[in-house]
């Protein structure tokens, strides 16, 4: 027994609908945007002295950078001397002088400039200090 088809009527192909699959790939995107961790990546160019030994401070940390031309950034803000101990204490109110506070000078800085710094980090009562540095290998020591 043979049926006929109407030919024309079959020929046609179904419309495909996009939108269940715009939306799989939106839920991707939006999916791999939120797990993704992001790096903060500082735009300040500091080249940090060498050591054969150095430790990694825990936790958040207070950024202070000194560049090789004298400029100062906290927290990525540039501003001045005279205003650093100001905004430093805004930053360490009240029980959270524990923070620890990171120095990232570069290796090409006075050492007048880091002293100051160290000096107006104790006037503020920070309690943890750090300067930041690259690791060498000890066997190669460059």
């Amino acid at each position: 027994m043979r049926f006929k088809y109407a030919g024309a009527a079959y020929s046609q192909r179904a419309p495909i609908d996009m939108t269940p699959m715009i939306d799989i790939v939106f839920n991707l995107l939006l999916f791999f945007l939120l797990s993704s961790s992001f790096v903060q990546h500082t735009s300040i160019e500091v080249k940090l002295p060498k050591t054969a030994s150095s430790t990694p401070v825990e936790g958040e940390v207070v950024v202070i950078e000194l560049t090789s031309s004298e400029r100062i950034f906290l927290q990525g803000k540039e501003l001045s001397l005279q205003d650093l101990p100001s905004k430093l204490k805004e930053l360490y109110s009240g029980s959270d002088l524990q923070r620890p506070l990171l120095i990232r000078a570069d290796e090409h800085a006075y050492h007048g400039g880091v002293v100051a710094l160290l000096d107006i980090a104790r006037e503020v009562g920070v309690t943890s200090l750090n300067v930041a540095t690259m690791q060498t290998d000890r066997k190669q020591g460059k």
